[in-house]
């Protein structure tokens, strides 16, 4: 329907339905947000916002309509948040030990996972600013976390790691995510 290119390397891609926006992550911290029309059916968009909160890749990005939050993570180490009418102001809610791989954001539950180069999940709740860490879950791989789903039915997150290890965590009912651990794993290199 559209296509658009970037100069240099994109990090992460995030769709917020409710807003119609995407937000795309890049090689040089930069986050880019571009408004989508749906009456066009997704073949016109314009640039909605372009500000650079981060000293690397953009990792994760999540636009959280309701509160008009930008949370943003890095391979800089920093897990942000810029509220959307202060661009130039973000708000560094955590300086990691190592950068960030993945951010998952829970809107349902008011949740943010993010994963490390570390084999770890940070846990956050959002339901108030800052967002609190509320468990860090060590998976059985120590190499940097490439690939993360949940599943809100069964309550399970898999990780991916860089050694191709598997490893599935208990994600418990919402409430009690400082219970989250590692149940199983499998794969990797022998």
């Amino acid at each position: 329907l559209c296509a658009k290119s970037f100069p240099e390397q994109t990090g992460c891609l995030n769709y917020d339905r409710e807003s119609n926006t995407i937000n795309i992550g890049l090689g040089t911290g930069r986050i880019f947000f571009y408004k989508l029309d749906p009456d066009s059916g997704f073949t016109q968009y314009e640039n909605y916002i372009d500000f650079k909160p981060h000293k690397s890749l953009v990792t994760g990005v999540s636009y959280d309509v309701q509160t008009g939050y930008i949370y943003s993570c890095s391979s800089d180490k920093k897990f942000y948040i810029t509220e959307i009418n202060y661009l130039d102001n973000p708000s560094e809610i955590m300086d990691n030990a190592c950068g960030y791989t993945i951010m998952h954001h829970d809107r349902k539950y008011q949740r943010m996972f993010l994963c490390n180069e570390l084999g770890m999940v940070d846990v956050y709740l959002t339901q108030n600013f800052p967002p609190t860490l509320v468990n860090s879950v060590q998976t059985s791989s120590e190499y940097p976390i490439k690939g993360f789903c949940i599943d809100l039915i069964k309550c399970y997150i898999f990780t991916c790691a860089g050694n191709g290890l598997l490893s599935v965590l208990d994600l418990n009912s919402p409430g009690k995510e400082k219970l989250i651990k590692e149940i199983s794993y499998f794969g990797g290199e022998n």
